[in-house]
């Protein structure tokens, strides 16, 4: 009996020290941990890692000595749920605060902001903005310089101070390039400043035309690049050769299909001598208190008036917007509110295939060739000037040109290949094209010479006078209606007072209009044609 009550306890405590070292044993195989894993908080108590798969820890607790044999438990604390990984707030893109092209943002900070299908290749990563003179087109091999440098990227946009080479950094063409395999490249088409009116310090006001539409020689002047003159609110911008520096050198070249004459040359946009002699011409003429807008050249798509040796009309246009650029922003940068004017004559759309086509360019072909090359490198407001005079020009009679003088004359302005004020709806229709519009805007279009011969006589120069303002009347998009009044196109006074009484309103007018109306032949001014 002694042996059995002293078995029996002995018997319970082995069982349950066996018990125990069971369940060490196991955590201890199952860990596979060191010694290092064993911890100890304040009250002694061992605290182990407890790897219940390699790479997930639950933290468990074990207190040997002070808890009894029956109330032995392992209770492991919950694993915390895992914190969402967030996505990074995206960089903003400051080149969506700015649309492609090259702008100031300030009178001395450019922003070149560009687009490309892709990220252009860059053998370091980088983008790099050349400066290009007007007459370069290309940046290897040149005067080209870095101004400025940022990341590669299918947008990018960079500003950087404004700086002069050989000439000022208002009248040079941005680019980005970048090396590719060593080689330096550009992308895409180098940029003109297109708001160069942000230099500017003054205005002289957005011109008012008249409300009649009609002038002769009050508002209109020429401008001789050399001898200067006196000043109006139209100034038509004529360079006669006398300067050298300001005479294109393909004016001195060697011709092989020369004018019967040159009347006037183009200006020189070719050298930096010449770029900057045009840039103090423009700014000076820009700055003639009391001038408003200028006509840069005269009838240009016809060679003798903007003469150079015969060149292909490709390139003879790309000199032109060279020399366009530089007045339009020399011109802008003293008088903000300024319109610059290209011009052209009235043959429209001849298609010559004759030596003519050495001569002449159509108007039309000369606009589309202009606004492209504009375009390309940064759209900017230019206006449009032209001449509707009667086809021929020393012949007033419109309405009966083809019995008198030639068919060829009536078929001309019927079919369109040639513009008069019968048919000036031609150019205006044809500038409503989308691809010819500004900011969604028709550009200013004015009839800077309007000529009507005293020819075959005083009767018909005054029907004609008659109907050309009127014609002008009901076209809403042409401002200006200026009369010409020289050596081809005089006025004797019978006709003087016919002119002078058009937009009056009174009976003298109304009188004059029924006249007109009897002498051509026509009930109603719609019947023009």
């Amino acid at each position: 009996m002694k042996i059995r009550k002293f078995l029996f306890p002995l018997i319970t405590v082995l069982m349950a020290a066996s018990i125990i070292f069971a369940i060490v044993s196991g955590v201890i195989l199952t860990a596979e941990y060191k010694d290092e894993d064993m911890i100890r908080d304040k009250s002694g108590t061992v605290v182990e890692k407890e790897y219940l798969a390699k790479g997930d820890m639950q933290v468990v607790e074990l207190d040997v000595t002070a808890a009894p044999v029956s109330s032995l438990s392992i209770t492991p604390t919950p694993t915390p749920a895992p914190t969402p990984t967030l996505a990074p707030t995206p960089t903003p893109d400051p080149s969506l605060d700015y649309e492609v092209g090259c702008i100031l943002t300030d009178a001395s900070t450019i922003r070149l902001t560009a687009e490309f299908p892709e990220t252009p290749s860059s053998d370091d990563g980088t983008l790099y903005v050349y400066q290009m003179a007007p007459y370069e087109y290309d940046i290897n091999g040149t005067g080209a310089r870095k101004v400025a440098e940022t990341e590669a990227r299918k947008r990018p946009s960079v500003a950087f101070p404004m700086t002069a080479r050989d000439i000022p950094g208002l009248y040079c063409k941005y680019v980005y390039a970048s090396e590719e395999d060593g080689v330096l490249t550009m992308h895409g088409e180098p940029q003109y400043i297109t708001n160069p009116e942000k230099t500017a310090s003054g205005t002289h006001g957005v011109i008012q035309y008249p409300a009649s539409k009609k002038d002769m020689a009050g508002i209109f002047t020429n401008w001789d690049v050399h001898r200067k003159g006196a000043t109006k609110p139209i100034m038509q911008i004529c360079n006669y050769g006398e300067n050298p520096v300001l005479r294109h050198p393909l004016a001195n070249a060697g011709d092989p299909y020369p004018p019967d004459a040159i009347m006037q040359y183009m200006l020189n946009a070719s050298n930096s001598a010449g770029v900057n002699a045009l840039i103090a011409a423009m700014r000076e003429v820009g700055s003639q208190p009391g001038t408003q807008a200028y006509i840069i050249g005269n009838e240009l798509n016809i060679r003798k008036w903007c003469y150079v040796a015969y060149c292909g009309n490709d390139q003879y246009v790309r000199e032109y917007v060279q020399v366009f650029r530089v007045a339009y922003n020399a011109i802008k940068s003293v008088n903000a509110d300024a319109q610059v004017f290209i011009c052209i004559d009235q043959c429209w759309d001849r298609n010559m295939t004759n030596h003519e086509m050495y001569q002449f360019m159509d108007a039309k072909d000369f606009i589309d060739a202009f606004n492209k090359l504009i375009c390309a490198g940064g759209n900017i407001n230019w206006s449009l000037a032209f001449h509707p005079h009667t086809v021929p020009l020393d012949y007033a009679a419109f309405w009966n040109v083809g019995a008198a003088r030639d068919p060829i004359y009536a078929s001309e302005v019927a079919s369109g290949r040639m513009v008069t004020y019968q048919n000036m709806h031609i150019i205006t229709n044809y500038m409503q094209r989308e691809e010819l519009l500004y900011n969604g805007q028709i550009r200013t279009m004015i009839a800077s010479e309007v000529g009507i011969s005293q020819y075959p006589d005083e009767a018909s120069q005054k029907a004609a006078l008659v109907a050309s303002y009127k014609m002008g009347q009901r076209n809403g998009l042409v401002k200006l209606m200026e009369y010409s009044q020289d050596y081809v196109f005089t006025y004797p006074p019978g006709v003087m007072d016919v002119y002078n009484n058009l937009g009056t309103g009174s009976a003298q007018e109304a009188a004059y209009e029924a006249e007109a109306l009897q002498t051509i032949g026509i009930s109603d001014w719609s019947q023009v044609r």
